[in-house]
């Protein structure tokens, strides 16, 4: 009678809970969102669990078809090429029963990412500036092509060119670059030219001293590194301002002159150079 007896008490435990009125557990049903909805490889994507269960989730795992795993709800992962992905999701719940869904995700080619390397953001004009093309390509394609665009109208398809410019402004520089994989990537930077002031080379008069009436000789050599020279002018301490490369003045009262030459280049740029003279006053 014993067996009879726990026969009895099995059956009427796994009877419960219909006795009872509760239905039995179901598993959860497994779902998840992804962002991007176009991603590329080597970025990293965000997987989201959109499961439900009719009681408590206990745990959610993660096989993303590439040898990587991960627990979680919520995580991220990088597929290092392109391509189809099957990424599976397995739930489990409170009472151990099991969901599983597994989704294709088709992962593009990464795009090249380029940035510009300048010599100088600031240049003088017909100074050669160096360009350089950094470049990253997450799924490792190799770069076959660099074109460049300079904002002037001129191009280049060197990897590292340089370039001068015959005018004064802001340009902005393109680069594009394309992979072995047919991708594009693309980066712009700008470049400002501005004018080069002119170079005193030399300002000096005939004598360093003299007296009241004498006649002092005043020469300048001066040139200008991006274009043309457009003026010489001499100020004296009584008022008086002579244009030229060379020009004569006589001071009427003795003392230390100081006398300033500006050059004016024909952008505007200037330059200055004093030159002092020694004046007896008159006996």
């Amino acid at each position: 009678m014993r067996p009879l007896i726990v026969l009895v008490l099995a059956t009427a435990t796994l009877a419960a809970p219909l006795a009872l009125g509760l239905a039995p557990n179901s598993p959860p049903h497994a779902d998840f969102a992804f962002s991007p909805s176009d991603p590329q490889a080597g970025v990293r994507i965000s997987f989201h669990s959109t499961s439900v269960d009719d009681g408590a989730i206990l745990l959610e795992e993660w096989d993303f078809g590439d040898g990587a795993q991960a627990i979680g709800a919520h995580v991220t992962h990088a597929f290092a090429r392109a391509g189809i992905h099957n990424v599976t999701l397995r739930v489990t719940d409170e009472q151990l029963a099991v969901g599983i869904v597994t989704r294709s995700i088709f992962v593009l080619p990464a795009d090249p990412v380029a940035t510009i390397k300048v010599s100088s953001s600031e240049a003088h004009r017909g100074q050669a500036i160096a360009f350089t093309a950094d470049v990253r390509d997450a799924d490792g394609d190799a770069i076959v092509n660099w074109t460049w665009s300079f904002g002037d109208g001129t191009w280049s398809l060197q990897q590292a060119p340089t370039h001068a410019y015959d005018a004064l402004g802001t340009y902005n520089v393109s680069l594009w670059v394309l992979d072995s994989g047919g991708s594009w990537g693309h980066a712009h930077t700008f470049v400002r030219v501005v004018n080069a002031p002119p170079i005193v080379a030399q300002a000096d008069a005939d004598r360093r001293f003299g007296a009241v009436g004498d006649t002092f000789r005043f020469r300048a050599e001066a040139f200008d590194p991006d274009g043309d020279l457009v003026g010489y002018a001499w100020s004296f301490p009584d008022g008086t301002v002579l244009e030229g490369q060379e020009v004569a003045h006589a001071f009427s009262r003795g003392g230390l002159h100081r006398v300033v030459l500006t050059v004016t280049d024909a952008d505007g740029g200037v330059a200055t150079r004093d030159v002092r003279v020694l004046v007896r006053p008159a006996t």
